[in-house]
């Protein structure tokens, strides 16, 4: 042991010399853009809600000093953002027990039922190969994290089986929990990535568009062809569109969704249903085929689809496409701030397709609605082409179905 003093301080204390600061007029707070919609269906009425289904916070040990803390992350939702819903998706490689108990325990604490829902939820990580990465969210609080490869990997421990198929799709069925894939990818050397894997039950939706990446909707210079969402919907999955923080980013992603109220459960059943868009700011839009709405599957009764197209924008709507199957086969530039226009698809719908719509602002906002998947029922146009001429639906296709017939 060591020990030392200081010697005493004889001289008075100096005066400090101080200047009265001077202070501008206070910043007058830009209130988010609140485009309030409804959407009708018979008897059923639906109401647009804003928010973000994949952010962290310190306890995710890869950005521990850039996103704070939980009680940061639902400040920021709550005050800045001004949120419908949040979820807080942590790392499970880092959420140990207690993490997992605070984390739920802020997601009740910051619940204000009819004006903020917070989901329990966290990221589980897994490499290409078993997947890749999804985010799991919850209906109710008490579930355990299913731990993906990244826990294991962190603790040094062997990984038995990591294919979302067996460790994470039948577990989800039993616990009332959806997932949501983000950053997808694929293995060159493997032949495996995101989109080998698929269970519509429990993974109805996935992230187009990460504002702390890029977009994922189409091959590009960074997304290969089997990383993309095009990729994932021409193999025969069902899934709609939302986009996601991550890291970092504010004000630049939100998963749109068309629920019957502002509650967790109607939260759930819209994101079940595929009733959601993604955006890079707070667009209305409502997009539907017939009776069918967006993300969901419609019989058509004519071999051509007409899409009604409801917009309402934060700033001009410089460009609209229509995307069927892959394809750009429409493009409209009205340039303002609200349309409500109808397209026919002049070619007919033989097997199946699906359509959905970008829209592009002046500011360079971006919004996607999730696809309509069409099928012809086979009957005689008035022309005389049958709705069921040309190919069968494909083999990926049929096999989809099958799954999901096996999975309800």
């Amino acid at each position: 042991m060591r020990c030392g003093s200081l010697p005493p301080i004889d001289e008075p204390p100096a005066a400090i010399p101080l200047e009265p600061a001077e202070f501008g007029e206070a910043a007058q707070p830009v209130p988010a853009s609140r485009i309030t919609m409804t959407m009708r269906r018979n008897t059923e009425t639906y109401r647009l809600f804003f928010g973000d289904l994949h952010r962290h916070t310190s306890i995710s040990r890869c950005s521990p000093t850039i996103d704070g803390g939980l009680q940061d992350a639902y400040r920021y939702a709550l005050d800045v953002a001004e949120y419908d819903f949040l979820a807080i998706t942590n790392h499970t490689r880092d959420v140990d027990p207690f993490s997992w108990w605070r984390t739920q325990k802020a997601c009740d604490l910051f619940h204000a039922p009819g004006r903020f829902v917070p989901i329990y939820g966290y990221e589980r990580s897994n490499r290409v190969m078993g997947g890749g990465h999804r985010n799991v969210f919850f209906l109710g609080r008490g579930h355990e994290v299913n731990p993906g490869e990244a826990w294991y990997s962190g603790r040094n421990l062997p990984v038995a089986d990591r294919d979302p198929d067996t460790t994470l799709y039948p577990w989800l069925r039993e616990r009332e929990a959806l997932t949501a894939a983000h950053t997808p990818e694929w293995s060159a050397d493997a032949m495996k990535g995101t989109w080998t894997f698929s269970d519509p039950q429990v993974e109805p939706v996935a992230e187009i568009f990460q504002a702390f990446r890029r977009s994922y909707e189409r091959p590009g210079a960074r997304v290969s062809e089997q990383a993309s969402l095009w990729y994932a919907l021409r193999s025969g999955h069902r899934l709609g569109f939302i986009a996601s923080s991550d890291h970092i980013s504010t004000h630049m992603s939100y998963a749109c969704v068309w629920a019957q109220d502002k509650s967790r459960k109607s939260i759930f059943e819209a994101l079940q249903a595929r009733r959601t868009y993604a955006a890079t700011d707070r667009i209305g839009l409502d997009v539907r085929i017939g009776d069918a709405l967006m993300g969901e599957e419609t019989t058509l009764p004519q071999p051509r689809a007409t899409l009604r197209i409801r917009a309402v924008g934060t700033s001009p709507i410089r460009e609209l496409e229509v995307v069927r199957s892959g394809r750009v086969i429409h493009t409209i530039r009205p340039d303002r701030q609200q349309i409500d226009v109808e397209f026919t698809d002049p070619d007919a719908v033989s097997g199946e397709a699906w359509y959905y719509v970008r829209l592009l602002q002046s500011d360079d906002a971006i919004a996607w609605g999730s696809p309509c998947h069409c099928e012809c029922c086979g009957c005689a146009s008035s022309g005389g082409v049958s709705c069921a001429s040309g190919s069968s639906p494909s083999a990926s296709v049929r096999r989809a179905r099958r799954q999901s017939k096996r999975h309800m």
